[in-house]
């Protein structure tokens, strides 16, 4: 039996979104009608094409219907290998009911509608035909045909309400109680939408409904046809008693089908006595009876079943003439297919035999025939399922007719678990087979699975079968490989002597050689090899060394049998396959051929189908590249009884062993791409890896990328899946839609493809091929876990490439880069440059093509390290960057455009890591002006924000100082002043260079800002510092040059920049030292008041701040302000006096609070005498104060002023002059106190003082008024104030006339004035005396 045809099984049935529809129909009475037991309840599946579904341009393309039977449920599903359908899986379900498990599927113009029968009820289900439904562009690809897709199923929009018109079903009311259906049924649909259902009853009867044209007013019938006694009588007579064990009634019908021949349908039931029986629903009778046991030869050996289940299909078609009918008889043991062909002529029903296919099978679970292939699923004994086909004309005959189809090995192929047994995968429980020969589309639908059959390649098929094929049955491209001096028959004889060498081995034997390959550990495998091919390492000894030598022996006869071997191994190598078929192909595709290929295999379901596909094939030819590995060990072993010479042994055993085992490894890695999961990567990192991407100028893998973001995956989906999703599966078509050797008038069914797809998609994979496409295209999906699994897979396929082992060193940094492993990242990215320099053309090229000017050798290892070394910059890999930095520079030209980027590199990082001599050294080698200006600007700020400060002046910045000064004073003008010091910065850097006078300027505008924009304690404090700084470095600077600008305000900036307009320029205003004192006085003074009391106010005023000082008791302080800003001292020492009269008052009142104040407003006046003295009263400290303030801290010339305003401040209110202040008041103006002592009715104090005044004048107590000379001839003139002495005199008189003696003060009065007179007598004489005497001489 040979085998052409693979099973791909496509698991997650279960995982789709179905939707649920309840179809409540009428109610029936249990009583009425006819019964259907559970146990002959059926679960049956099938399947339906469209007619269209084999044209390149139909929207039906690859589409099909899938439905499955269970219990009371219909599912129905539609799939697509070209796109994605939306709410394609729909659950009917009807309550009450069993479903019949056969549904007819018929296509209308229109649309497409699905005849359903239940026990109780027949349906019509209509849905809109899929060209009648809008077509958008796809959103998203997904394997599974969620909502994402664009394209609507028919399923689409179905409810149950549109299902419930009556014209579209009716309810089952013929028969009586002891009626019982079985499950076989048949409809038909005519060309007006009239539906004919027919359901077989276990009595031999048949139930007829028939449902109207919707839309024509009619009502449904329902009729039951049975044979009439005498034929009964007589049919039972001429049937054999052998032919009816086991079966009570013979007319008990075991398969159905409807055909309309001429102008009349036809029922066509094949019985259990194995005869056709035709009946015409014009008539209701039947009109032809056939025995197909008569078609049988050797009937005589053959006996029916006992549960015998025939089963009878007719071929697809609309013909009117003629119709195949497939009647499978079921006997012990074995199955007997007769294939019929029944037409009417001239009103006579003519039955032609066609053809016998006998198979020997337990059971037939499901059978199909398509228009050129008859197709059977069987079941064993033991559970066993396998499928089978044939063709429906009678060119083969006998058991060698059919084909089987190949099991999914990837799956346990049982019906259920028995015991003991591991539970399946997938519940591969047979429902049914369908088949359309138009598209090549065969489905095995189970319990849980669909399973696509797919046709086998040449290769396949020849390891696969039972059977050789000849060189007729090999393509001629295949052929074409063969290598000179060999046949096919001798390359086929090969393989089959590989396939009995790997037969003596075990199992548990060749499972360990596997699963060494699969780790890839190639030398643990060939001496696996080494240790089964001897004696200890056969399962049965002596006696498999035997099979094995005589295997192996065979292949003795073979005259080249080396050149037989390379051809096995060039056929083997799909990838060069491909390669010389590809040579057909043409340059570019024609639009139309593109147009076709655009969406082909493009769905969830084809992704699936086509990994599985490729899986197996890769899995296959490891096998076949395994047992060809085996069989040139063993002849190397044997190469004396095999006669190999000297020639072909040294070439077998270096050349063509070294390429098998190189293609396994090849086939390893493919297979490792179809069953390996993709790794979990977030949108995140995606986008991370664009980035990364960028960095290395991989514009082709980013766009890679860019092409396939909407494609969303299952999870679990395998890598070549995602591939395929995305740009594999673009890749694959654009290549296909250049094959012109495909695009043949005489082209095969479009899933016949599927061997020229998988042979294409696996070159595009293909391990050893230039292109690296699958590599990037895990680059670009940033599945590095994945990649770094694939290199260590493939290591052993980069041995003797120095191109390809740099191309996979750089794909493994680019893994240790994702895993942040630096090191081992920086050490592969070192190793794999070596391979950049390569003169030809390679893996590695790709990495520079897009570049500019890398033409030369050493332009391209740096622009390669300029990448890396981008990449390196996204993770901040300091000193792995300064590595490869330094070695791109070591070979660098310096024309070469990348090395001032390499020198900001390697100056960023440097300056990273701290190195600041060598960051700086980096950036005085920068030729780059631009870069260089950025790189000193990147220093200046890390060093400032690293507080550095001391670090950054003392670098030489040869050339370079005005640029820093500048960059610094951007800086600092820039940011906030509050939270930055790039003043002082700026200061540091201009003192040690020797530069007062612009260390002294940036101090000074520092100031001036901020008292712009911080005016609290802390901005004040630092304006002071800032002040003492600017006066200080002044003051080192040349006298005639000791002056500054002052900075502009934003006012000023405002009208400088209207004056770059055109306008007149703002006024420059300088400042020199004493500016500078003055606003540092101000501002120290301001410091002080805020310190004593925060709500003092903002005011830069000096008069103001004199006035908040007073009030604050900074008496000393205002002083100072006072006597800088050249303000009398007056208003000062007045409100000094005044709190010494409150004090003094408050002590004779005993008011504690005025004391505790007293003490805080005089310790706040910074005088060491009086702070010492806390021993003393709080008035005496005082009067103290305030005798420090009139004698130290105001100067002569202001003093009379300020005793002025004292007295007049006490005798306003009355107060007492101290003592001390009445005599120093006698020395430093003793006129005006006697003025004021007079002026404020201070009679006897004044007398008194007048008294005393005169006589120093005269002589006696001189030294009191400070005067120096007394009235006399030889003496300076002395001057009295008369006019004050006259005022007074009248006074005394008033004050003397007016009192009495009764009163000591009146006396007193009295005394003085007497004194007073006699006193001025003798002054005057004094005066006359002396102005004789002068004008004498």
């Amino acid at each position: 039996m040979t085998t052409s045809r693979r099973e791909v099984v496509i698991p997650g049935w279960e995982s789709l979104q179905w939707r649920q529809i309840v179809i409540q129909g009428p109610q029936q009475s249990s009583d009425a009608g006819v019964k259907f037991t559970h146990h002959q309840e059926a679960r049956r599946a099938g399947g339906f094409c469209y007619k269209e579904s084999n044209n390149l341009s139909s929207v039906t393309r690859n589409r099909f219907l899938v439905w499955r039977c269970l219990g009371n449920v219909l599912e129905l599903v539609e799939q697509s290998l070209d796109v994605n359908l939306c709410n394609g899986a729909v659950r009917f379900c009807f309550p009450g009911c069993c479903v019949i498990p056969d549904v007819a599927v018929v296509e209308l113009a229109h649309a497409v509608v699905v005849l359903v029968a239940t026990d109780k009820t027949v349906h019509r289900l209509t849905f809109p035909h899929p060209s009648k439904l809008p077509i958008a562009t796809d959103s998203a690809v997904t394997l599974t045909g969620s909502v994402e897709a664009a394209h609507p199923s028919i399923l689409y929009n179905c409810s149950s309400d549109g299902l419930l018109d009556p014209a579209n079903y009716t309810l089952i009311t013929i028969g009586n109680g002891d009626t019982t259906l079985i499950p076989h049924c048949t409809a038909h649909l005519s060309l007006t939408g009239k539906a004919t259902f027919v359901l077989a009853t276990s009595n031999g009867c048949m139930l007829v409904v028939t449902l109207p044209t919707p839309g024509s007013g009619e009502f449904s019938q329902q009729i039951e046809l049975r044979q009439t006694s005498l034929m009964q009588r007589l049919w039972t007579g001429i049937v054999p008693t052998m032919m009816r064990q086991g079966s009570t009634v013979p007319e008990t019908v075991c398969g159905l089908c409807l055909h309309a021949l001429g102008s009349d349908v036809y029922i066509f039931a094949l019985c259990r006595d194995a005869k056709l029986r035709i009946w015409s629903t014009s008539q209701w009778e039947c009109v032809h009876t056939v025995n197909v046991l008569d078609y049988i030869a050797d009937i005589n050996n053959l006996q029916l079943a006992d549960d015998t289940q025939h089963l009878l299909q007719k071929s697809p078609g609309d013909s009117l003439k003629r119709v195949g009918l497939s009647a499978c008889l079921a006997f012990d043991g074995k199955q007997q297919v007769c294939l019929l062909q029944v037409e009417v002529v001239n009103n006579e029903m003519i039955v032609h035999h066609v053809a016998n296919r006998p198979l020997t099978a337990d059971k037939v679970v499901s059978m199909c025939v398509s228009r050129a292939e008859v197709w059977l699923m069987t079941s064993s004994m033991s559970g066993h399922i396998s499928v089978v086909h044939s063709s429906v004309d009678g060119t083969q005959l006998g058991p060698s007719a059919w084909s089987t189809v190949v099991p999914d090995d990837r799956f346990v192929t049982r019906l259920a678990p028995g015991a003991g047994q591991s539970i399946p995968r997938v519940d591969r429980t047979p429902l049914g087979v369908f088949a359309d020969s138009r598209t090549g589309i065969t489905g095995l639908v189970q319990e849980s699975s669909l399973s696509l059959v797919r046709p086998c390649d040449a290769m396949e098929c020849v390891y696969l079968s039972d059977s050789s094929l000849s060189a007729q049955d090999v393509p001629p491209p295949l052929t074409g490989l063969l290598c000179e001096g060999s046949s096919w028959n001798d390359t086929i004889c090969v393989l089959q002597v590989c396939h009995l060498v790997s037969q003596q081995f075990s199992t548990d034997s060749l499972e360990q050689l596997d699963s060494v390959l699969d780790s890839g550990d190639v030398p643990a495998a060939l001496q696996t090899i080494t240790s089964l091919l001897s004696s200890s390492g056969l399962p049965d000894g002596s006696a498999a060394q035997d099979g094995l030598t005589e295997s192996i022996l065979r292949l003795s006869d073979i005259d080249g049998l080396v050149d037989a071997i390379a051809s096995l191994i060039y056929l083997l190598d799909i990838g060069t396959a491909t390669s010389r078929l590809m040579e057909a192909c043409d340059e570019v595709a024609q639009p139309e051929r593109a147009l076709w290929c655009q969406k082909l295999f493009s769905s969830g379901l084809g992704v699936l189908c086509m990994n599985g596909a490729l899986q197996q094939t890769a899995a296959l030819r490891r096998r076949m590249c395994r047992d060809l590995l085996l069989t040139i060990y063993g002849v190397l072993q044997r190469r004396n009884e095999v006669g190999l010479s000297t020639t072909d042994d040294w070439k077998l055993s270096s050349e063509l062993r070294e390429q098998t085992v190189q293609l396994m490894c090849v086939y390893n890695a493919v297979h490792w791409m179809a069953v390996t999961p993709i790794q979990a990567v977030s949108q995140s990192q995606l986008e991370t890896n664009v980035h990364q991407l960028s960095a290395l100028s991989l514009t082709g893998v980013i766009n890679m990328l860019h092409s396939s973001l909407s494609v969303m995956l299952a999870d679990g989906s395998s890598l070549l899946e995602l591939c395929l999703a995305a740009t594999g599966g673009s890749q694959f078509r654009n290549i296909l839609a250049t094959r012109s050797v495909y695009w043949a008038p005489q082209r095969l069914p479009l899933f016949q493809l599927m061997v020229t797809a998988i042979s294409i998609v696996t070159d595009v994979v293909w391990p050893l091929s230039s292109n690296s496409f699958f590599v990037d295209f895990l680059v670009s999906r940033g599945q590095y876990h994945r990649l770094e699994e694939f290199l260590s897979l493939n290591s052993h396929l980069q041995k003797g490439s120095h191109s390809s082992s740099s191309f996979s060193t750089f794909l493994l940094g680019l893994c240790y880069v994702q895993s942040r492993e630096m090191d081992k990242a920086t050490d592969c990215f070192i190793r794999a440059s070596q391979g950049v320099d390569e003169l030809e053309q390679g893996p590695m090229d790709r990495f520079y093509r897009d570049l500019e000017n890398v033409d030369i050798s050493a332009h391209r290892l740096v622009a390669y390290y300029t990448n890396v070394v981008r990449l390196f910059d996204q993770y901040d890999w300091s000193g792995q960057v300064v590595t490869l930095a330094t070695a791109a520079l070591s070979v660098a030209d310096t024309t070469d455009i990348n090395v001032a980027i390499l020198w900001s590199s390697l100056f960023k990082h440097h300056l990273h890591l701290e190195h600041v001599e060598k960051a700086y050294i980096a950036m005085c080698s920068n030729p780059d002006p631009v870069r260089r200006q950025d790189c000193l600007r990147r220093l200046v700020h890390v060093l400032y924000e690293q507080r550095s400060f001391e670090e950054l002046c003392r670098l030489p910045f040869v050339g370079l100082e005005e640029e820093v000064v500048s960059i610094m004073e951007s800086r600092a003008r820039t940011v906030e002043i509050a939270t930055h010091s790039y003043y002082e910065l700026l200061y540091s850097f201009h003192v040690m260079r020797g530069n007062y006078k612009q260390a002294a300027a940036c101090q000074y505008e520092c100031s001036v800002r901020l008292a712009a924009e911080m005016p609290t304690v802390k901005g004040l404090q630092r304006r002071a510092k800032c002040l003492v700084a600017a006066i200080n470095s002044l003051h080192l600077v040349q006298s005639n040059d000791a002056w500054l600008v002052k900075p502009q305000d934003k006012a000023q900036d405002v009208m400088r920049r209207q004056y770059d307009n055109g306008q007149s320029p703002p006024s420059v205003v300088v400042v020199d030292l004493k500016d500078l004192r003055e606003e540092h006085i101000l501002v120290s003074a301001r410091l002080k008041l805020l310190q004593r009391n925060a709500d003092a106010g903002t005011s830069t005023n000096a008069e103001e701040v004199v006035t908040l000082l007073i009030a604050a008791g900074l008496f000393t302080v205002a002083l100072d302000v006072s006597q800088v800003f050249s303000m009398l001292p007056t208003p000062v020492v007045e409100g000094l006096a005044a709190r010494c009269v409150k004090l003094n008052t408050s002590r004779s009142k005993q008011v504690a609070s005025d004391v505790d104040d007293g003490w805080d407003w005089l310790s706040a006046n910074e005088v060491d005498n009086i702070q010492s003295s806390r021993s003393s009263s709080v008035v005496e400290c005082a009067w103290k104060l305030l005798r420090h303030c009139l004698f130290h801290r105001v100067k002569p010339e202001h003093q009379s002023a300020c005793f002025r305003a004292i007295t007049v401040h006490f005798l306003s209110v009355s107060a007492a002059l101290p003592q001390w202040f009445l005599d120093a008041y006698k020395i430093v103006n003793p006129a005006q106190l006697l003025q004021l002592l007079v002026q404020f009715g201070q009679v006897l104090e004044a007398g008194n003082l007048a008294i005393q005044y005169m006589s120093a004048l005269l002589g006696t107590g001189r030294e009191e008024f400070a005067i120096q000379h007394a009235v006399h001839a030889q003496s300076p003139i002395s001057w009295l104030p008369y006019t004050i002495l006259d005022h007074l005199a009248a006074a005394l008189n008033n004050a003397a006339s007016s009192t009495t003696a009764s009163m000591s003060s009146d006396v007193n009065v009295i005394e003085c004035s007497r004194k007073f007179n006699e006193q001025l007598q003798r002054y005057y004489e004094a005066v006359a005396l002396s102005s004789d005497t002068r004008r004498a001489h």
